[in-house]
């Protein structure tokens, strides 16, 4: 590349759930970038946000219990081989806010992950489709591919 980039990250925020007009444009966008990723033989990175098209509150229950479809449908679609995705983080499906533990439950610090070890022979080679991974200390949801 021009500028010297090993990788390119995007972070777009969708949601299966927006108008047509609107993905369309956000799916044509994300496919010319895997494409150029492609044709420079980088990887590319793909993280989405999700959000209420209705423009509801992200951190309240409605939201809670929409994301998980929301998560999914979007590792769906970003999935496909089109976009070329090498890398797709995703976010976790619940929010801490919405959930049914107590306040006192909800406000604690999560336990941090152990660290992983370091590998010393050559991981092997994925086939081609994106790597899903999500934040530390999240459940990972399943992938949409079989």
């Amino acid at each position: 590349m021009d500028w010297g980039a090993d990788a390119v990250k995007i972070l777009i925020y969708y949601t299966p759930f927006e108008e047509p007009a609107i993905n369309d444009i956000k799916h044509a966008f994300i496919e010319r970038i895997g494409a150029e990723c492609e044709t420079w033989d980088i990887p590319f990175f793909l993280e989405f946000v999700g959000y209420d098209p209705k423009g509801g509150d992200e951190k309240g229950l409605e939201y809670a219990k929409a994301k998980p479809s929301v998560v999914k449908k979007s590792m769906e679609e970003f999935s496909k081989p089109q976009y070329r995705v090498d890398v797709l983080k995703v976010e976790v499906r619940s929010t801490r806010n919405s959930s049914k533990a107590p306040a006192s439950m909800a406000d604690r610090r999560p336990t941090p992950a152990p660290k992983p070890s370091r590998i010393s022979a050559k991981p092997p080679a994925w086939p081609r489709g994106p790597l899903f991974i999500s934040a530390p200390g999240s459940a990972m949801p399943n992938s949409p591919n079989p």
